[in-house]
């Protein structure tokens, strides 16, 4: 199994290449400068691009035009993607990753007077899994798995802590064949897109342990046991208290 030093780094690291997506973050509602827009059309393709990409697992090809609402807290409060060409899956990719990216915050001034900020986002998902064997081999083996795995760590059993930071969460495990955890060591890091509201927080680690303890991994995608009958991996995945709202995935 591949070791990853962050669910974003593991994405990010694959977002050049053959596969492409292009995404582009429409003006957001408010008095923004030119030199804000770009600024913020930059950040967020930088966190959500990679993501989107990772979510891709079964190399669907088309459009979608996404919105993104969040509130004056900087909390997302909504992630709406419609289909606009090719596969209607692609629908339910962006927004499963839309929610476990951590965004950028918004300038103050794109606020409407409901207190809400909406970027609307055309993105275009071109992932050909044959012109370059290698970097499709690299997705199977890295991406596609480090955010499945995130996303499964998060709904079975993170979530349920209700963290009320922001962070990147890692999982070392070691689990039965039968994906009982026997052992379990957390750590939380910065995410890099909101650095500042990140809490080194004892309790959250505490409760983070015990929420790995408490899973069966045998059900989560690349999940496998050694010749010994114990498998052993690191899983990262992002938290922050408004990622509680996002529906579950019917599979991983």
């Amino acid at each position: 199994m591949h070791t990853v030093r962050s669910l974003a780094a593991a994405c990010a690291a694959l977002a050049t290449g053959s596969l492409m997506l292009n995404g582009c973050a429409g003006p957001a509602k408010g008095p923004l400068s030119a030199t804000q827009q770009a600024d913020l059309h930059q950040a967020v393709i930088r966190v959500l691009g990679p993501m989107n990409q990772a979510a891709n697992k079964d190399w669907l090809s088309g459009a979608v035009s996404l919105e993104v609402t969040i509130d004056r807290n900087n909390q997302l409060l909504k992630c709406a993607a419609k289909p606009t060409s090719g596969a209607p899956g692609l629908a339910a990719v962006a927004e499963r990753a839309c929610w476990a990216t951590v965004f950028p915050p918004v300038p103050a001034q794109a606020f409407n007077a409901d207190g809400q900020a909406r970027l609307r986002m055309p993105i275009v998902f071109d992932m050909d899994p044959v012109s370059d064997p290698q970097l499709r081999a690299r997705y199977e083996g890295i991406a596609f798995p480090a955010f499945s795995q995130g996303q499964y760590f998060w709904d079975h059993g993170i979530a349920a802590v209700g963290p009320t930071s922001v962070g990147e969460a890692r999982f070392q495990y070691v689990a039965d064949r039968q994906g009982r955890v026997l052992a379990c060591t957390a750590s939380i890091a910065p995410a890099e897109a909101r650095e500042g509201e990140f809490r080194d927080n004892p309790h959250l680690l505490e409760r983070l342990n015990g929420a790995c303890l408490q899973m069966n991994l045998a059900a989560m995608p690349g999940f496998a046991a050694g010749n010994n009958g114990l498998a052993n991996g690191t899983v990262w995945t992002s938290y922050s208290p408004w990622r509680q709202a996002a529906p579950q995935p019917k599979d991983y």
